[in-house]
């Protein structure tokens, strides 16, 4: 009986070890298509959670993540823009309305092209993902991606999907992976 007892122990002792959380996992958000205004993800296998912060000296507070339907004069349609910071850290898709429909299907959008940093004027030209992770990271056509809309609801002004990409900055010749993307808001 006794056997059978530190047997017991031994195997819950070794079970309840290999059950402890590591330290790349975190509770994303679950991905939902209710306009909860959510995002998260992992960057180099590691969480990676939106926080607001504000403005020192001015007080003014800077929502952690936003993101939704946007129209912008220079171009017809109605856009996607999805953005989360984090300490000094961001994280940038757009998807830009070519259908001429005034506005984004649900479906799969790949990051394939170069994606200029957002001071340049043809920042908002084309469908990019964009990061500040020690500086300026961009998609190109060697580091590529994709955001997919599972949710386009334009009269709630719905908007969520997930994403996937990987980023390269190219002041410290680092390249970001996104994975477990997901995001879920609601316009006003």
């Amino acid at each position: 009986m006794k056997k059978r007892y530190w047997l017991f122990m031994f195997f819950l002792i070794i079970w309840t070890i290999s059950c402890k959380k590591d330290s790349t996992s975190c509770d994303l958000p679950l991905l939902t298509l209710e306009g909860k205004n959510t995002l998260g993800c992992r960057i180099n296998g590691q969480c990676w959670l939106p926080q607001g912060h504000s403005d020192f000296g001015t007080g003014i507070y800077t929502p952690a993540t936003r993101g939704g339907y946007v129209q912008w004069s220079k171009y017809a349609g109605t856009h996607i823009l999805i953005r989360a910071d984090k300490n000094h850290e961001s994280i940038e898709m757009f998807i830009r309305d070519y259908s001429g429909q005034g506005f984004i299907k649900a479906g799969k959008y790949f990051f394939n092209n170069k994606t200029s940093s957002m001071y340049y004027s043809n920042y908002w030209e084309e469908t990019h993902s964009y990061g500040t992770f020690g500086g300026v990271t961009i998609t190109d056509s060697l580091h590529t991606g994709w955001i997919e809309i599972l949710k386009s609801d334009t009269i709630n002004k719905i908007i969520s999907g997930r994403f996937e990409f990987e980023v390269y900055n190219t002041n410290n010749n680092k390249t970001y992976k996104i994975t477990d993307g997901r995001f879920d808001y609601k316009s006003n």
